[in-house]
């Protein structure tokens, strides 16, 4: 559990809608200021959709992999599993945690909570 725990410790969320550059630069940008992980997270206003979204997510995941950062998909199991995530972030409305368990039996996979009764209904899987 420490190792996972370190590898977590400094993480940046982002999809190409959040940046006025260049995304690709901005994560190389935090890479070398040290983050642990990175969660690619393209959702709403102005975010890419279709093979746009796949072709940043590609650039984005290698270089997350050369530099040994977790790279984390937000909310979206096709998209996770085709650029072989190391995690997937889910929201309480999106799949529930077990199904996503199921489908990644070895990956990371994270929960939106914001209040302590849903953190108390958080199996443990």
């Amino acid at each position: 559990m420490c190792a996972i725990k370190h590898r977590l410790r400094k993480y940046l969320i982002m999809g190409s809608q959040d940046c006025h550059r260049d995304p690709k630069d901005i994560l190389t940008e935090a890479i070398a200021a040290g983050i642990t992980a990175f969660q690619y997270r393209e959702k709403g206003p102005g975010s890419l959709r279709g093979d746009h979204q796949v072709e940043l997510g590609r650039q984005l995941r290698k270089a997350c992999y050369e530099h040994d950062i977790l790279f984390i998909v937000n909310d979206d199991v096709h998209l996770a599993k085709l650029l072989d995530a190391d995690g997937l972030h889910i929201g309480q409305n999106d799949i529930s945690v077990e199904k996503a368990r199921t489908l990644f039996p070895n990956k990371i996979i994270g929960l939106s909570v914001s209040n302590t009764t849903e953190v108390d209904q958080v199996p443990c899987i």
